[in-house]
């Protein structure tokens, strides 16, 4: 996940200039992704936060990297951690919040981009708002309130899922009452 990045020999002047870099006391640097510096400049709420973490997750686990071969690939219920399951449900988590995200837009944007390609272009890619400006054919400011927006139905996305599985299991437990009363205190 690009939430934190440390480099042992420093980052170089060039990469500084394109990223937010500090000093660890223990020595190296640690790279702020702009996620994170949305939230430390109070741009987005913690749930936003969290919403583009997540689908930073979900992406990463899902196409980032990793291993693919038939060595990560362990029968169920062995070792209690299994790499394609954890793929599996990225992808599905993934494919669910893209399209609460990209759901609602009938037309992509002038220059081909849906509203997960703009959320990528700044969890997964780590771009500034110039940068998504200039891709999305619109000014840094505007770029930025566009990113907030899908964050925000991002984290609507995230809470209203967090609520269904929560729910299912409340509704299921009072539908069980229902049925028995009398063995509601001892379930």
């Amino acid at each position: 996940m690009n939430t934190v990045v440390e480099t042992r020999d420093g980052a170089t002047d060039e990469f500084k200039r394109h990223h937010d870099v500090t000093q660890r006391r223990a020595g190296g640097d640690r790279i702020c992704p702009k996620l994170e510096q949305m939230l430390l400049r109070s741009h987005i709420s913690p749930a936003q936060s969290e919403a583009g973490l997540r689908w930073t997750r979900d992406y990463l686990v899902c196409f980032g990297g990793g291993g693919r071969s038939c060595l990560d690939i362990s029968p169920h219920g062995v070792s209690g951690w299994n790499p394609s399951e954890q793929r599996e449900d990225a992808s599905r988590a993934y494919h669910a919040a893209k399209a609460a995200l990209d759901g609602k837009v009938r037309r992509r944007t002038v220059l081909d981009l849906t509203p997960s390609d703009v959320v990528n272009l700044l969890c997964v890619d780590d771009l500034g708002f110039t940068r998504i400006g200039e891709r999305l054919g619109m000014s840094a400011h505007l770029a930025q309130q566009t990113v907030e927006r899908h964050l925000q139905t991002l984290a609507d996305h995230y809470a209203r899922e967090d609520t269904r599985r929560d729910a299912t299991a409340q509704t299921r437990e009072a539908a069980l009452n229902k049925f028995e009363p009398e063995l509601a205190d001892k379930r």
